[in-house]
């Protein structure tokens, strides 16, 4: 900056001060009369920056001002360059997508063209096409049939029955006519044998290639779906419209028509809640399979419903009045690569977004196409799925799994069935992308929730695009980073079963039995069963008296302290306490005379048999310790969760809220490790007794916790399963070797790791021919459009950059 000079243009009709300011590197804050111009150079600058870190346009004309005023070139107005520049730099970067967009157009007919010359080298002969024009023929007559035989059970299905026609004669009353069906807003998809261009720009490792259905596998695409609830928007005054020509947001028109669709199928919710109100106060109904393509039971799924909020669409997590978008779900493919977004209007976290989502993406799929769907709370989504009819037309295409940081949340047997580990032909795959993408827009939240809606659309569209243009070239070292990781996991899972005795034939015969085992619903409780779980109250509710009795004690050992201290406030606080526990020891030893009342002289013969009251107290007492710790693991691993998604924030209130989360993580810490120690030397009593035989026949001790895995919440952990604490089987007459034999159940562990690896070796070896594929037809498109764009310099040079 050596100096400030004035420069004179003239202005005419011909010749407007635009085009002579962007002729000389400037971009005008306006297309009429500008009064500020910046630097092209300069725009493009903070174009990149505000990519990499919040937009803030005041922060940087405030900066860009005092740096200028200190060298002496001070502005007539002090903070006028805010919204001229704020101008200049919107419409530069619109420009821009304009002309990217633009390029895009032309590939896109280059593309077409090439398409057509490859069908033409492709065309048989005459008597091979004739053949093949047979079979095709064949073919289509078979997929049209299948098609309208799908359109008219979904008719059938969605339609009401039509009434029968009646008299007209005296005392025939006219029936009020049927409700209209709930149309799906989406049609049948559109037969295709080949992806959609919007896909195949997506993602070149998922849909690069000719993405074709493989027979031996369970899912030829996988996709992951979240909603993240911090990217909100106040309400405010709307914005000038402006649409991001490559938008990756399904128009709110769209998934109004989806949610009324929803609401309208599913009907009154009240018939759900009577089922939940009688189940809890029926305790010997059966349990059942939700579906017989759904192998996991009710009172399973109702647990699992229980512990996620997200599966709790009447629970509320944004404020309405407040927020006018209260978050955005978004559907993402295997490499982070975002495919689709929506906004959310709703206080909680409805469903018709997940299946809003799955239904666009079948649109611009081939007919035999699979997919592979991760979701947190998917136990959920299945259930809806086959209960109310959504997505039937494509649930034999689908394959569900929950994402593998939520697992933990789940019980067991849902995770036998829904965890991508256990799940069949999802490899490694995780289906924690949307995580990851909500943390790579977390700088935006600040900015976002005071934007307009339209800007808020385009910054978002902006940031999505740049992070794809990034990963495009990472794509290559990405796979190439899975692969290692793949051969070390089968290097260690193949030197574990070469360590084991068993074959992995029979390692798969028993991990079938166990997954039948611990997945089929509960029986109905006979006399004997019910006999057994009176005798197993009678005993938990002795170790809430003796807890509570402790408790007191503790509680006048303190008052005693402090009334020896004469500190009066100690003691009037101390005081009160202590009423209240030993009202509530007293209630506990009431309820404990009538449970102990109720068991009759068979169960307190059983009760008073000393050979197994103990093991049966010491079972109930480990169970108990265990669902204690595995509640206090979860809350640990989210907190911790909170806790690395803030630590990069800078606000105050940021700031405030990871030091409380760390506080409360380190609070709890000792407790968790307490509880683990307590029951690690409940199940050394429990092995003692059954050494000794004092404990009931088949009993199995039950496994105990390493302290050095307890925060790692692996899926392999003992934490979550049951080992030892359950009555076994009746009809068993020896301990199976899955439950009972340690080796066992690591070799089931090891042939696992290695099914994964078989998988996961797949997948990435298609990925990598597809985007060979993808690179091949890509090239050959742009030297066909710089074929067609003649002797243009200039014009070839853009489309090769472009293409890049």
């Amino acid at each position: 900056f050596p100096e400030i000079k004035d420069i004179v243009i003239d202005i005419c009709a011909c010749s407007p001060a635009p085009d002579q300011l962007l002729e000389a590197g400037l971009f005008p804050c306006a297309p009429l009369r500008p009064s500020v111009a910046v630097d092209v150079r300069v725009l493009d600058m903070v174009r990149r920056l505000f990519l990499r870190v919040a937009p803030n346009n005041t922060a940087y004309t405030e900066a860009y001002e005092e740096f200028l005023d200190e060298l002496g070139f001070s502005l007539e107005h002090h903070g006028a360059l805010r919204r001229l520049f704020a101008a200049s730099l919107e419409w530069y970067t619109h420009l821009r997508n304009q002309v990217e967009y633009f390029f895009d157009q032309q590939l896109k007919s280059a593309r077409e063209q090439y398409l057509k010359d490859q069908a033409a080298e492709e065309q048989p002969s005459d008597d091979e096409g004739t053949q093949r024009g047979r079979s095709s023929s064949r073919a289509s007559s078979t997929s049209s049939t299948s098609h309208s035989r799908s359109s008219s059970s979904s008719s059938t299905r969605s339609s009401s029955p039509t009434p029968a026609p009646h008299s007209k004669g005296k005392g025939k009353r006219k029936r009020s006519p049927s409700p209209e069906p709930a149309q799906n807003p989406f049609p049948d998809p559109k037969p295709r044998t080949r992806l959609s261009e919007y896909l195949r720009k997506r993602c070149p490792a998922c849909f690069g290639g000719e993405l074709r259905h493989d027979p031996s596998a369970i899912a030829d695409v996988f996709v992951c779906v979240d909603a993240c609830f911090t990217q909100k928007r106040n309400k405010s005054q709307p914005d000038t419209p402006k649409v991001h020509p490559e938008t990756h947001f399904i128009p709110d028109e769209l998934s109004a028509r989806m949610e009324a669709y929803v609401e309208r199928v599913r009907g009154d919710k009240t018939a759900k809640k009577s089922r939940k109100a009688r189940c809890e106060e029926v305790e010997d109904e059966d349990d059942h399979y939700a579906h017989p393509d759904l192998h996991v039971s009710e009172a399973n799924l109702d647990v699992c419903e229980g512990s996620f909020t997200a599966a709790d669409e009447r629970r509320t997590k944004s404020n309405t009045e407040q927020f006018d978008i209260t978050a955005i779900m978004g559907l993402l493919c295997r490499h982070d690569r975002v495919l689709w977004l929506l906004n959310m209007r709703s206080a909680g976290e409805k469903q018709f977004g997940a299946l809003l989502l799955v239904e666009e993406l079948f649109q611009h799929l081939p007919e035999d196409v699979r997919v592979g769907l991760l979701y947190d709370i998917v136990c959920q989504l299945a259930r809806s799925t086959l209960k109310w009819g959504f997505l039937e037309r494509y649930f034999p295409r689908l394959a569900f799994a929950v994402a593998v940081f939520h697992a933990f949340g789940h019980v067991w047997p849902c995770q036998l069935v829904f965890h991508p580990r256990y799940r069949e032909g999802f490899g490694f795959t995780n289906g924690e992308g949307c995580e990851r993408f909500w943390h790579s827009i977390s700088h935006l939240i600040a900015h976002l929730r005071i934007s307009g809606a339209h800007h808020r659309l385009y910054v978002l569209d902006t940031q999505i695009k740049h992070a794809d243009e990034a990963s495009l070239f990472k794509l290559a070292d990405w796979n190439r980073r899975r692969s290692l990781h793949s051969q070390a996991k089968r290097a260690e899972a193949e030197e574990e079963l070469e360590q084991c005795e068993y074959t992995v034939p029979w390692l798969r015969t028993q991990w079938k039995a166990q997954v039948a085992s611990q997945t089929k619903p509960v029986a109905r409780m006979t006399k004997k069963s019910a006999s057994e779980k009176a005798i197993a109250s009678v005993l938990a509710q002795r170790q809430v008296v003796s807890v509570l009795k402790e408790k007191k004690a503790e509680i006048e050992a303190k008052l005693l302290d402090a009334a020896d201290r004469s500190n009066t406030d100690d003691t009037l606080l101390l005081g009160s306490d202590l009423k209240k526990a030993r009202a509530a020891l007293a209630k506990s030893q009431t309820e404990l005379k009538r449970k102990e009342g109720a068991l009759g002289v068979d169960g307190r013969n059983k009760l008073n048999n000393k050979t197994q009251a103990k093991f049966l107290e010491l079972r109930v007492s480990a169970l108990a310790l265990k669902k204690r710790l595995r509640d206090l693991l979860r809350a640990h691993k989210f907190e911790r969760e909170a806790l690395e998604r803030n630590s990069r924030r800078q606000q105050g209130s940021d700031r405030n809220l990871r030091e409380h989360t760390l506080d409360a993580i380190k609070r709890r810490r000792p407790k968790i490790v307490k509880l683990n120690r307590q029951y690690n030397e409940t199940c050394d009593k429990i092995a003692a007794e059954v050494k000794s035989k004092r404990a009931p026949r088949r009993a199995v001790p039950p496994p105990k916790i390493d302290p050095k895995m307890l925060f790692q919440l692996d899926t392999n952990d003992t934490v979550w399963q049951d080992i030892g604490l359950q009555d076994p089987e009746e009809e068993e007459t020896e301990v199976p070797p899955w439950l009972g034999d340690e080796s066992v159940r690591k070799g089931i562990r090891a042939m696992l790791v290695v099914d994964r690896t078989n998988e996961e070796d797949k997948i990435l070896e298609k990925e990598r021919r597809s985007m060979r594929v993808w690179f091949a037809e890509e090239w050959a498109i742009v030297k066909l459009a710089i074929r067609d764009a003649g002797t243009s310099h200039a014009l070839s040079l853009m489309f090769v950059l472009t293409a890049l």
